[in-house]
């Protein structure tokens, strides 16, 4: 490894599952990350790489817009970038509040009310896979 000396690592070499969990929800409370925070994925797919593309740029202006002071990380391709012949980009909200959980879901759907060209779009709050 790497960091021999990470909190996780030496939790992991010496069995200490607790002095793992504090270390690992101090460092989630810190970030804002579940259990603290939410995090709000939105998965786009379709036909053509453009598509999405642009589904996902209009999502992120339009939940920066709505949702002030929620941070937004992409659009960006997801890690599994393609499968079926569809094309797929992602993005993230990281909310403080279980009540702006509404407010991005709301943001991300309007954003492509009139116009889907095909996009599909799943939320997924606190997902535990982002493939």
């Amino acid at each position: 490894t790497l960091n021999p000396q990470h909190p996780a690592i030496v939790a992991a070499t010496t069995h200490d599952f607790h002095a793992f969990c504090r270390h690992e929800i101090r460092t989630r409370d810190e970030l804002g990350y579940p259990p603290a925070g939410r995090i709000v994925r939105i998965l786009l797919q379709g036909k053509t790489d453009a598509s999405v593309a642009a589904a996902g740029k209009r999502i992120a202006e339009r939940l920066r817009a709505d949702v002030p002071g929620v941070p937004i990380l992409g659009p960006a391709p997801a890690p599994v970038a393609k499968g079926r012949d569809r094309y797929r980009w992602h993005l993230s909200a990281k909310v403080s509040r279980a009540g702006l959980i509404a407010a991005v879901a709301d943001a991300a759907t309007a954003a492509l009310a009139r116009n889907r060209k095909g996009v599909e779009v799943a939320i997924d709050v606190d997902a535990t896979s982002l493939m």
